[in-house]
């Protein structure tokens, strides 16, 4: 289970409504909340780990 840490930002689309997060695991996490159906979808995460 992943912590929210913060809000980074949050915007609504014309039947979505999205949140960019930080979780405690230091990953960000854009979510995606279906506002007719109430679903709630993770469209991208971000590990925070540069690899090079």
């Amino acid at each position: 289970m992943i912590e929210v840490e913060d809000i980074i930002d949050q915007w609504q689309g014309p039947d979505y409504r999205y949140f960019k997060l930080k979780g405690n695991d230091g990953g960000t996490y854009i979510l995606r909340q279906d506002e007719t159906r109430g679903r709630w979808e993770l469209t991208l995460f971000d590990a925070g780990i540069c690899l090079s």
